[in-house]
C-alpha cells in the first residue's frame, strides 16, 4: 500500500495561478474616415452596448496574430495592425486582463457581423454618441482624438 504522504510532486496536480493573465486585443479598424464597431449580442455580457472588435490571445500567439485572427473570425475582414494606441489592465475574480487596442487598416470595408448583432462604420461624431461599456470611455475618447487628428 502506497503512503499518501510521500507523493511525488510531479504526480500532484498543480494549482492554477492565483490571478492568471488573459491577454485581450482590440482592433480599431479604420477605413475611409470611419472606424468599425459592433453591437453586442443579447445573451452575452453587456448586451446592446457597442464595442470595437477583438478578443482573447491564444497561447503561443502574438498580439498582432491574435488581432488578425479575431477580426477575421468576427468580421470577415483582413486587417493590418499598424500600432498599439491604448492599453489598460483590469483585475477580475477570474484573472488579470491586460487589454491592448491597435490601430488597423483594411483594404475593403465589407465587414460581416459574424459575432455581433450588427456592425457599423462610424465617424468620430457618431462614435461619441454610441453607448459603450463604461470601461471603454478612455478608449473611445482616444479613438475620437485620433480620428479628429486625421482630418487635419
Amino acid at each position: 500500500m502506497a503512503n499518501r504522504d510521500t507523493q511525488n510532486p510531479s504526480d500532484t496536480p498543480s494549482e492554477p495561478p492565483a490571478n492568471p493573465r488573459i491577454d485581450v486585443v482590440i482592433g480599431i479598424v479604420y477605413w475611409e474616415g470611419k472606424v468599425l464597431v459592433g453591437k453586442r449580442t443579447h445573451g452575452k455580457p453587456l448586451p446592446g452596448y457597442w464595442e470595437f472588435p477583438g478578443g482573447k490571445v491564444d497561447p503561443n500567439e502574438s498580439l498582432e496574430q491574435a488581432l488578425i485572427r479575431e477580426l477575421a473570425e468576427e468580421t470577415g475582414l483582413t486587417v493590418r495592425p499598424s500600432q498599439p494606441i491604448w492599453s489598460a489592465e483590469h483585475l477580475y475574480s477570474y484573472g488579470r486582463v491586460p487589454i491592448t487596442a491597435w490601430w488597423c487598416d483594411c483594404d475593403i470595408g465589407d465587414a460581416k457581423p459574424l459575432a455581433t448583432d450588427q456592425l457599423a462604420w462610424v465617424n468620430a461624431g457618431q462614435l461619441a454618441d454610441l453607448s459603450f461599456p463604461p470601461a471603454n470611455t478612455d478608449l473611445v475618447a482616444e479613438v475620437v482624438r485620433r480620428m479628429d487628428g486625421l482630418k487635419e
